[in-house]
């Protein structure tokens, strides 16, 4: 009887530890559970319109305002006008008077460009008309406005005739500033037709019709 009672303890205890075997080998073998990682995909923002450009980039400017244009030579009529009041000691003063004949505004400003001419081909006599030190203004000229230049004429008579050279002169080649082509005033007279002797010289475009 006592035998007998081992034996079936002793199977218990066999049995026992089979099951705690099975229980560990099934744990030990089973696969991670752990769910993979997700990750989300880079989002890169869309550029807006409006975006500020990176430095050395450049943003589109506002279109410039049109101005006021140079007036052309054939949008003026030019005249001379002697100056009553007389002028420097050996010259005389005239007066090259600008008007705006087009249907709109425009400028001048600086210098016009003179010189003497003779004969029908208008040949520039002596040297040009110098320009003085006076300073220079953009002027605007509505249509029909008048400005004016001054020129000193110099007196041939206080050069030696021999240096002079005196010609009779049909007038003057007027360039009117920043312009490349020229008009012709009358306004005949004696001059030098030797460079550099009794050259006149030229003033600015200035406002009105005259020096007054």
């Amino acid at each position: 009887m006592r035998r007998t009672i081992m034996a079936v303890g002793v199977a218990g205890l066999l049995l026992a530890a089979g099951g705690c075997a099975s229980s560990s080998g099934n744990t030990s073998s089973a696969p991670a559970t752990t769910p993979p990682a997700t990750t989300s995909p880079a989002t890169t923002p869309p550029i807006s319109s409006t975006t500020t450009p990176a430095a050395g980039g450049s943003t589109a400017a506002p279109a410039p305002t049109a101005g006021v244009k140079d007036c052309l030579t054939r949008n003026l009529e030019v005249t001379d006008v002697v100056d009553p009041s007389g002028g420097a000691a050996g010259h005389h003063a005239e007066f090259l008077v600008f008007r705006n004949t087009a249907g709109f505004p425009c400028t001048l400003d600086g210098f016009p460009g003179v010189s003497f001419v003779a004969g029908d081909k208008g040949t520039q006599v002596g040297t040009a008309f110098v320009r003085s030190n006076a300073r220079r203004h953009p002027i605007t000229l509505a249509p029909g406005e008048r400005v004016h230049a001054t020129i000193l004429i110099a007196d041939y008579q206080n050069v030696d005739a021999a240096s002079c050279k005196p010609v009779q002169v049909r007038g003057y080649r007027v360039y009117p500033p920043n312009e490349t082509a020229a008009v012709f005033v009358p306004r005949a007279q004696t001059a030098c037709s030797a460079p550099n002797e009794a050259a006149g010289q030229v003033q600015p475009v200035a406002p009105g019709a005259s020096g007054a």
